[in-house]
Formats: C-alpha cells, structure tokens, sequence
C-alpha cells in the first residue's frame, strides 16, 4: 500500500502503529504498520514493493510524514 493510502487510513484511526523493521532481502529498512481490523501493511513504492530505505532517519521521516510521533524499531 503506498502512502497516500496509508495516510488516509491512518487519519480515520484505522492504523495504530508503525514498527520499522529490516529487509529479509537486504540490509535495508522497510516500514510496516499495524492496523485494528485485518493484517499488518508493508509500505510500497509506486514500481516496488517493498518500499526499502537506506537508513532509519529516512524511514522514521515518511513514518512522522504519515502522522505518527512513536514509531518502533525492529532490528532483528
């Protein structure tokens, strides 16, 4: 789900939180978020998906540019 959609389902509290977590793939970052009703949604891209970052700064940004003030990290 990319993030425009994200946003909009965040500002009718449909999602609760946001955890980044690392690529299975590579050593990059990916957001994930926790919804009330149904499953987590990865963050995509508009050509890929996952949407991975280099750094945590980059992704706590887009996570903050979304609404939310506590996000969690998942470095496992």
């Amino acid at each position: 789900m990319q993030e425009q959609s994200i946003k909009m389902l965040f500002d009718s509290g449909d999602v609760k939180s946001a955890t980044i977590v690392r690529n299975v793939m590579s050593e990059d970052w990916c957001l994930q978020f926790g919804r009330k009703s149904g499953e987590p949604i990865i963050l995509d891209s508009q050509r890929v998906s996952p949407r991975t970052f280099k750094t945590l700064d980059s992704a706590f940004l887009v996570a903050q540019r979304i609404g939310f003030r506590e996000i969690k990290v998942n470095a496992a």
